[in-house]
């Protein structure tokens, strides 16, 4: 029996057990249900199709679908799917169908039976309609989940397969490390370093890219161990310092060293703990000059997003990082991004297939712990900014609700010297995406008072 054949024996089942209950006449049962078919006519029966096609779709699950729930088109391909649509379809087919019942049928009961009938019926099709919600929700979450896991990460962009095409690998103990080197305009010997963010990648540099040709010999960029193009291990303890290490070890195979770094979000971090090794002698390089982008620098003003929240809470985290769908993806990192300066449907499915490629949102949930680490390191990586004779700047954008505007006069407070750049009061947490031309010119005025 399928679902359609299955509500339709459950729901005048369930209403001719009501009417007996009610002591109403086999002749006048048999009239009421043909009053029922009349009235409801195709409604019911569209009803009921649609869902039937819950049930397929639910089967089919795990493959390429575009489930169709009463005429409407839920999704534009698989991994664009949200759960919740399927069951919220669902309620709202119960729900109108009950109203149907309750308008055309029950009212009539209520009429010529009296008010106790009235209310048994309405108790009876209440708690049917309960237990049908609830298995819809159990069976669309589990069904959701099992199909989930067996779906393919989304297909790269021909901009991702391009800039994938850049690039070469580093060996770093058993992993693979993804890395490009870019060929600058000037014939200085400089070098610039850049450092990404949080979960996503280098190509986060892109739109700054050409700019930063002007000013540099080479540019190189790196996806950190976990992110982009790397590799992506499970069960690893991913820490700061040996994102520190990888950095070292690149620009040695590279024979490079000297650099200028450049770094945002979780990149500032890693390039505070490179600034603290040089401070006391003990880096690999030497570093010319360090511009951060926003990042949560210091622990006091840093406020987590609600999804970073729930990945740091043990069995809660890797749970949600496995169940990690595009929709959830892009409203939370939309929400980084200033109101006016919000990435395009392929950029944000750009940022996406960068995160689950190599199963990259399982990692996610052990990479987070870099915020736990910032606590334990504050006396380490803040007093480097402190105590360094290197020169530093900080490109800031307001619109950020991870280092809101109490950032700036925090930094002025702690650091000494502080050079900061407030950008437009609409940009947010990734400026080099945002604002690529404001954060250009203020990096090169940068270049120029290191130069002096």
């Amino acid at each position: 029996m399928n679902t359609c054949d299955l509500c339709e024996h459950i729901y005048y089942g369930h209403l001719a057990h009501i009417l007996c209950e009610c002591e109403v006449s086999s002749s006048l049962r048999h009239s009421y249900f043909d009053q029922i078919d009349t009235a409801i006519g195709n409604d019911v029966k569209h009803q009921l199709e649609s869902m039937d096609s819950i049930d397929m779709s639910l089967r089919m699950l795990g493959a390429p679908i575009e489930p169709i729930l009463g005429g409407e088109k839920i999704v534009g391909s698989v991994w664009d799917w949200n759960p919740g649509n399927l069951a919220a379809r669902a309620s709202a087919l119960l729900t109108e169908l009950t109203g149907l019942l309750h308008n055309l049928s029950l009212l009539r009961l209520g009429s010529t039976m009296g008010s106790e009938c009235y209310r048994f019926a309405i108790s009876n099709v209440d708690n049917l309609v309960m237990g049908y919600k609830a298995m819809i929700w159990v069976v669309a979450v589990t069904a959701a989940t099992l199909g989930y896991l067996n779906i393919p990460p989304p297909p790269l962009s021909a901009t991702l397969k391009n800039w994938r095409k850049k690039g070469s690998v580093l060996k770093y103990k058993d992993f693979d490390i993804f890395y490009i080197v870019e060929d600058g305009f000037k014939d200085d010997g400089s070098t610039l370093l850049c450092i990404h963010g949080f979960p996503t990648s280098s190509h986060d540099y892109s739109k700054v890219l050409n700019g930063l040709k002007q000013h540099f010999e080479q540019i190189v960029l790196v996806d950190m161990l976990g992110f982009g193009f790397s590799d992506k291990p499970m069960n690893y303890d991913y820490l700061i310092k040996e994102q520190a290490d990888i950095h070292e070890s690149l620009l040695v195979s590279l024979n490079l060293s000297h650099a200028h770094v450049l770094s945002h979000d979780y990149g500032d971090t890693v390039a505070l703990e490179l600034l603290h090794r040089f401070n006391h002698n003990e880096a690999k390089f030497h570093i010319d000059s360090l511009s951060m982008l926003n990042g949560g620098v210091f622990p006091e003003t840093n406020h987590p997003m609600v999804s970073q929240q729930l990945l740091l809470m043990p069995v809660i985290g890797p749970t949600l990082a496995h169940l990690s769908f595009y929709a959830a993806f892009k409203r939370s990192l939309a929400r980084t991004f200033g109101p006016e300066s919000q990435p395009t449907e392929e950029e944000m499915k750009d940022f996406y297939a960068l995160v689950r490629n190599k199963n990259g949102n399982i990692a996610n949930a052990r990479l987070i712990h870099y915020i736990t680490q910032r606590g334990e390191n504050k006396d380490r990586w803040v007093g480097a900014l402190q105590k360094t004779q290197v020169p530093v700047q900080m490109i800031y954008g307001p619109a950020d609700p991870v280092n809101p505007p109490a950032f700036v006069d925090y930094y002025k407070k702690v650091v000494p010297n502080p050079r900061i750049h407030v950008l437009g009061s609409r940009v947010g947490h990734y400026p080099q995406w945002e604002d690529p031309d404001g954060v250009l010119i203020a990096y090169q005025s940068f270049l120029q008072f290191v130069s002096k």
